[in-house]
């Protein structure tokens, strides 16, 4: 992938979560949650990454970075559409958990993939610009979350940030359909230009077969016969 779409990607998905972070502080609080309570679902933004990120980045290593986005931001958009779906304390509860842990998985993949791309010497740049796409995120997920809240309220805000990380998912499977489509062209291509060679090679071995053939009758047909008795 390249470097731009890695961060678009980053971006995309981080300000869903920047923005689920705040809004659901918010949302618990017009639930009527106590301050504990706030602090509990702040906390489980990280509470699951905590437990599987190094286990995540090994796993990251042998199987690539596609899989890991297509996880990371499936489970972030499933993360903040919960809340919508079901507007509630637990609901809140399980949507931070969710949405922390895709991201922490598009994260390591993205860093994996950022370190990937290029020459070494351009890796500091790299990762600068990647770090500049969590900025930015950063800054646009709670802006984002407050113009939303006070426009459609929590739910349907929550609703709205989960499109976010929902159009980078649809844009990881059209590019790699688009992949797929390429490969199976080059392949028909590689096949259909190897075709005539083969033919032109098949039609020699055939020529190289015939005199031999023609020159082993011949000498069969020499050998006198031996007569019975």
């Amino acid at each position: 992938m390249q470097l731009a779409a890695i961060i678009l990607l980053v971006i995309l998905t981080h300000t869903a979560f920047a923005g689920a972070r705040v809004g659901a502080a918010l949302f618990a609080l017009a639930l009527g949650a106590s301050t504990f309570e706030v602090g509990v679902i702040g906390a489980l933004f990280a509470a699951l990454p905590m437990f599987f990120s190094v286990n995540a980045g090994r796993a990251i290593d042998r199987v690539g970075v596609r899989p890991p986005f297509f996880v990371g931001t499936a489970l972030t958009a499933l993360g903040t559409a919960l809340a919508y779906l079901w507007p509630a304390l637990p609901g809140l509860y399980f949507a931070a958990m969710l949405a922390g842990s895709g991201l922490v998985v598009v994260h390591i993949a993205a860093s994996n993939a950022v370190g990937a791309t290029g020459a070494v010497a351009d890796r500091p740049r790299n990762f600068s610009l990647l770090a500049l796409g969590f900025s930015a995120s950063g800054f646009l997920g709670p802006l984002a979350a407050g113009f939303m809240i006070d426009g459609f309220g929590h739910a349907r805000a929550f609703l709205l940030l989960a499109a976010f990380p929902l159009v980078a998912f649809l844009a990881l499977m059209a590019f790699e359909l688009h992949g797929s489509l390429e490969r199976r062209r080059t392949s028909t291509s590689e096949r259909s230009a190897l075709t005539p060679r083969r033919r032109r090679r098949d039609s020699a071995r055939s020529a190289r077969r015939r005199p031999r053939r023609s020159a082993a009758r011949a000498c069969g047909a020499r050998r006198p016969r031996r007569r019975s008795g």
